[in-house]
Order: structure tokens, then sequence, then C-alpha cells
């Protein structure tokens, strides 16, 4: 009694209702590069699971429902009746869109398994090249002096593979005074004008020997021209 005294009903045409719902959507897809609309704009798996999927979701409902209006008023349901088509509906729906969703997800996990055994593929196949052909490389970004050894450049200069390689400049132990000054001269111009080199080095060992290698390097820029790495090779 308390509750039914408290209820009151409002009632919005169907076209009112229609409209306001694609002006909400439209509000929420105006800005593509955050939300909702980003996720709609968006290649990734997410995204088009979003594009299939949030049609059926929103128009199914709709439709059982103004079907269910249509029967109501020519005396063919009742309240009940549709209120246990919805359920059915929606539990169908529910079901159809989790096996479709699982589907896609684990058809993308084997594409990213098979994609991520590949790369390791290739990478233990370079590793073999660089070590039968005693050639070993590195990458450096100069802006946060983080360098990259191969592991045959770890053999070259006899550095232990555990440890991390050396920032840029703690490199000038590994070559002779004269060959670091001209390999950093060489660098240092690569920065300033793009210009990729070849020098002849003398590499120094851990155990103190001395050995005659040729280094090469280039510089690699992004989509603005900025110099974002530079990579070479020592053999």
């Amino acid at each position: 009694f308390i509750l039914k005294s408290a209820i009151s009903y409002t009632y919005v045409a169907l076209q009112t209702t229609v409209t306001l719902c694609l002006l909400s959507i439209g509000v929420i897809c105006a800005r593509t590069e955050w939300g909702i609309a980003a996720l709609l704009a968006s290649s990734s798996v997410g995204g088009t699971l979003v594009r299939r999927l949030l049609p059926a979701a929103m128009l199914i409902p709709i439709g059982i429902g103004a079907l269910w209006w249509e029967a109501l008023a020519a005396g063919l349901s009742s309240a009940w009746t549709g209120g246990t088509a919805m359920i059915v509906a929606m539990i169908a729906l529910l079901g159809t869109l989790t096996v479709w969703t699982g589907f896609l997800i684990d058809r993308t996990d084997v594409e990213r398994r098979s994609a991520e055994r590949d790369l390791r593929r290739r990478e233990e196949e370079l590793k073999e090249a660089q070590r039968l052909a005693r050639v070993g490389s590195w990458w450096w970004d100069p802006t946060t002096d983080q360098v990259i050894w191969s592991e045959e450049l770890y053999r070259i200069v006899g550095h232990d593979p555990k440890q991390p390689p050396p920032g840029y400049h703690e490199q000038s132990r590994f070559y002779t005074a004269e060959s670091f000054a001209r390999l950093d001269s060489a660098v240092q111009q690569a920065l300033r004008t793009g210009t990729p080199y070849e020098l002849d080095l003398e590499v120094l060992t851990a155990d103190g020997s001395r050995r005659s290698a040729t280094g090469h390097g280039e510089v690699e820029r992004d989509s603005a021209g900025r110099v974002v790495l530079v990579r070479g090779t020592v053999h």
C-alpha cells in the first residue's frame, strides 16, 4: 500500500525516446580521441568487438519491446507474456554475445601466440647468423642513454652477458683512446646530419688484448625528422 501510493508514471512517446537515445549517442561519440568514441574507432580487438556487438545489444531489445507493445495493443499478449519473452530473448542474446566474444578473443590469442613464436624463431635465427658471421649489433637511444647489445657483441668485447650493457660514454673502455675518439666524432656527426659511418676500430677485450674491428652506424628518425635511435654493428 505504501509503495503503490508513492509510484507515479510518466509516459514518453516512442519517437521522443528514440530521438533522445540518438542524441545521447551523438554526444558520446562527438570526440573520437577518448572514451567510447575512441573505442569505437579503434582498430584493436576491443574496438572490433564493440562495433560488432553493441548494435545487436541495443537493437534486439528495442525490437522485442516494440513487437510486445504492438501485440499488447492488439490484445494478443499480456504483461506477463511480454516480460517472459524479454527475459528469454535477453538470455539468448547475452549467451550468444558471450560465446561470440569468447571465440573472437580466443582466435586473437591464438594469432598472438603464433606471432610470438615466429618472433622468437627469427630472434634465434638472427643470433645464430650473428654468431656464425661474428657480427655484433647495438642500439642507442640518445635521449635516455639506453643501450642494447646483441649477444654476439658481448662475446666480441668479452663482457659478461648477464650484466647490462654500459651507457654510451662508458663504452670508451672497450676501445683504444684514438678509436673511441673517432667513433664518438662519427656518432655526433650522424646525430647532427644523419650521415652513416664506417670505421676501422681497435677493440679492447676483457682479457686486455686488442683486436681489429669494423664499425658501422646510422640514425633512425621519427615522422617529425628527429633522431630517436642510433644503431650499428661491430665485426
